[in-house]
């Protein structure tokens, strides 16, 4: 004896499933009650149901119970950055001779990855080598150039998109620092070349057509200690600025 197939839908069928099985069920319904002859329309509806393609199609849309959703993260991409870097004092002494960096070229790269539609991750590498100019004070003093620094960051961060053409970031990294160690504020260095840094910046596209944006940024971190071991009285917060064009989605 021969089992009779069930029309029912699957609880764990997808919405527009169901609803196809119980639009065929209605119609079975109507066409043998309208009907004199409710066997034989029974009969013309399963013709009809075996000529439907099966739900299978509809149903391998839809992720089966148990799956793991999809990856949050999308694929990292690479962007470009080429600017400018400047900023303020890395010390000052007692005399009130400062040293401070020079305005300098700045290349970097920076992989990004969606997390959202308007939300990413970042990790950036950023290189610079400015150079360190020696200011005296007093009257008739002028500067002297003391050789290059070598700077160079990596900022971890997140990115969000607050206009189509817009925007916004913030992030935290390290900072490499090495300058020439017959100034002083290289030569302690607080026995280590590397500070935290704190980093916030923002972006503006430039065309629709190519993703070319206008990058500007503001770094953060603290420089000197003015101990026996550090005798460089600290210039505060030590401020840095980038400026530049980045290229790349």
């Amino acid at each position: 004896m021969s089992r009779r197939r069930s029309t029912a839908p699957s609880p764990h069928a997808p919405p527009r499933c169901r609803a196809r099985v119980s639009s065929l069920r209605s119609a079975v319904t109507t066409l043998s009650t309208r009907t004199g002859v409710p066997l034989l329309s029974r009969v013309a509806i399963c013709v009809l149901l075996a000529a439907t393609p099966p739900l299978v199609p509809c149903a391998l849309a839809q992720p089966a119970a148990g799956q793991p959703a999809a990856p949050r993260f999308g694929r990292p991409t690479l962007r470009a950055l080429a600017g400018l870097a400047f900023g303020t004092a890395y010390a000052e002494d007692a005399n009130g001779t400062t040293v401070s960096p020079g305005l300098a070229p700045l290349v970097g790269v920076e992989a990004a990855s969606r997390v959202g539609a308007r939300t990413a991750l970042t990790l950036s590498l950023r290189a610079s080598r400015p150079g360190a100019t020696v200011e005296f004070e007093g009257a008739g003093s002028r500067e002297v150039e003391g050789g290059g620094v070598t700077t160079v960051d990596v900022v971890l961060g997140a990115e969000r998109l607050v206009h189509d053409l817009v925007a916004v970031r913030g992030g935290v990294g390290l900072l490499y620092l090495k300058g020439p160690e017959a100034l002083a504020p290289f030569r302690f260095n607080n026995a280590s070349s590397v500070r935290p840094l704190l980093d916030l910046g923002g972006d503006v596209r430039l065309t629709r057509r190519y993703p070319l944006s206008a990058s500007v940024a503001w770094q953060g971190f603290r420089y000197g200690a003015a101990t026996v071991a550090d005798p460089i009285d600290e210039a505060g917060l030590v401020q840095r600025w980038t400026v530049g064009v980045r290229y790349g989605r």
